[in-house]
């Protein structure tokens, strides 16, 4: 689907989520400017959220999600690149199966590598 379109569907299921965790009727009483806080989100619920939020996006979302993006539209836009990663890294790796050769890596590069400088500890 089209980016904004996308993005209007994310925003739709983060106010629904949202309404279902704090028992709202409809997700339109969600305002998407208001921060959670605001709406009447604690600890508790923020944590039912998040795990909402996991199990329907599939991703591995922090504890504090809704702490750092506090507002329906941060959190919207927050997932929004955390799947579009997603999809470009899973993306990345059934191009790349192809086993890398050494040598033609090699062949490729003209320039000694020089190590600059090394710490241990």
């Amino acid at each position: 689907m089209p980016a904004e379109e996308g993005a209007q569907h994310l925003l739709d299921l983060v106010r629904r989520e949202v309404a279902l965790v704090l028992g709202y009727e409809d997700q339109r009483q969600i305002n998407s400017e208001h921060a959670f806080k605001d709406l009447g989100l604690d600890s508790l619920t923020a944590l039912e959220l998040r795990n909402r939020l996991n199990s329907l996006t599939g991703l591995k979302l922090p504890a504090t999600l809704v702490f750092d993006h506090p507002t329906p539209i941060a959190l919207t836009q927050y997932l929004q690149q955390e799947l579009l990663h997603d999809i470009s890294a899973s993306v990345l790796a059934s191009v790349n199966k192809r086993p890398v050769d050494v040598q033609e890596l090699e062949d490729e590069v003209h320039e000694p590598i020089a190590i600059v400088g090394m710490a241990c500890r």
